[in-house]
């Protein structure tokens, strides 16, 4: 299996999912935008739930190639398999397949040559990850979700 593929078959597929999805829900903010401010907030939140859900198969989908990348790399055969292959520390998948990546590969998020820095920065996969755990993890069930 071609992972680069997959993950980006499934990148594709979030953002025509997103597109289309999307359509009622900003046809009808744009009917309600002067008129009905309830009707316009209900449908303002139900779009910024659907980018919600959509940023956590984002997510997904990086913790997915990351986790493969790192199984073939060492043999696993199942992502569980690759923490206990490897002693990778981290408070989360994501810290521990950095760490993975660092020590025993050529990647780097910066410097180095062309075809071993990252296609996108450290700061904005974290972004995601923390963005989608805010959205999911939130404690309160009286919260006016999504934040």
């Amino acid at each position: 299996m071609d992972i680069l593929t997959a993950f980006n078959d499934r990148l594709r597929f979030v953002n025509w999912f997103y597109r289309t999805a999307a359509q009622p829900f900003t046809a009808l903010m744009r009917k309600h935008s002067s008129d009905e401010f309830e009707k316009w907030r209900e449908a303002n939140k139900a779009h910024e739930t659907l980018a919600h859900c959509c940023l956590s198969l984002v997510a997904k989908a990086i913790q997915d190639y990351l986790l493969c990348f790192i199984m073939r790399e060492v043999g696993a055969s199942k992502p569980n398999d690759v923490f206990k292959l490897r002693e990778l520390k981290g408070r989360s998948t994501f810290e521990k397949c950095e760490k993975f990546l660092l020590e025993e590969t050529k990647f780097r998020w910066e410097g180095g040559k062309e075809e071993e820095k990252a296609p996108v920065g450290r700061d904005q996969i974290e972004q995601i990850i923390l963005c989608r755990n805010d959205f999911i993890h939130d404690e309160n069930i009286d919260s006016d979700q999504p934040k």
